[in-house]
């Protein structure tokens, strides 16, 4: 028994020790969506991202996506999209992303569970090749069942890479590498806001938790917040 706790021990030291340092950062991400039904089948979508990094004191990252979606039923829609991606602090970066993706629903009385699955080309800047991601979420949604129509929110999404690019320019050394890139874990309050707008929004922390491929993991600390607006 005492054999096997020293082996569980060293496995984990060689595994931290693999890494040089973790790095730590404050932030706060300001979602803003749309979705917008154009005819029975179909949808568009809209979205700004706003991210304050370094102590949430500079404005570092701005999202903006994209897309249109088919309804393959009732639960069930497929997704055509692009994204930009602007880095603005501590050096001016952009990526070009665009998307394929799907959409489950499913309910459960007060539970309602979302599956999106989706598959990026990452184009980015000073890259000599355009590295494919693929990124699952579950996310789910219980119905508190208060006079404020409050919920519960959870969601993980977990980033894998496909394929790997070598760099040219000056964001990131080394390369990206296929395998695991980051996992987005959030926890919070949502209210349903539905007498004059079908609107949705929540507050809550999300951790970040990122493998840089440079002997570092980071993990964010994130207050995050969304609004989504259905019309």
């Amino acid at each position: 028994m005492k054999t096997k706790i020293v082996l569980i021990l060293v496995s984990f030291l060689v595994i931290t020790n693999s890494f040089a340092k973790v790095l730590y950062d404050d932030q706060v991400w300001i979602n803003t969506n749309a979705f917008i039904k154009l005819k029975e089948k179909v949808s568009a979508y809209i979205e700004i991202q706003p991210r304050y990094i370094e102590g949430r004191d500079h404005l570092g990252v701005t999202l903006y996506r994209s897309a249109l979606g088919y309804d393959l039923n009732e639960k069930t829609s497929f997704w055509l999209g692009y994204g930009y991606i602007e880095w603005s602090h501590p050096v001016h970066f952009n990526e070009h992303l665009p998307f394929l993706q799907f959409i489950h629903h499913q309910d459960f009385n007060r539970l309602k569970l979302t599956h999106r699955g989706r598959l990026e080309i990452r184009n980015l800047q000073d890259r000599q090749s355009s590295p494919m991601r693929v990124r699952y979420l579950l996310r789910g949604v219980y119905d508190l069942k208060t006079p404020w129509n409050l919920h519960a929110v959870i969601y993980n999404e977990w980033f894998n890479h496909l394929s790997g690019a070598i760099e040219k320019g000056s964001y990131r050394a080394g390369k990206v590498h296929p395998g695991f890139d980051q996992n987005r874990l959030f926890v919070g309050i949502g209210k349903k806001f539905t007498e004059k707008v079908n609107l949705f929004a929540e507050l809550g922390y999300m951790n970040q938790f990122i493998d840089t491929q440079v002997k570092t993991l980071k993990s964010n600390h994130i207050i995050a917040s969304q609004l989504t607006f259905k019309f």
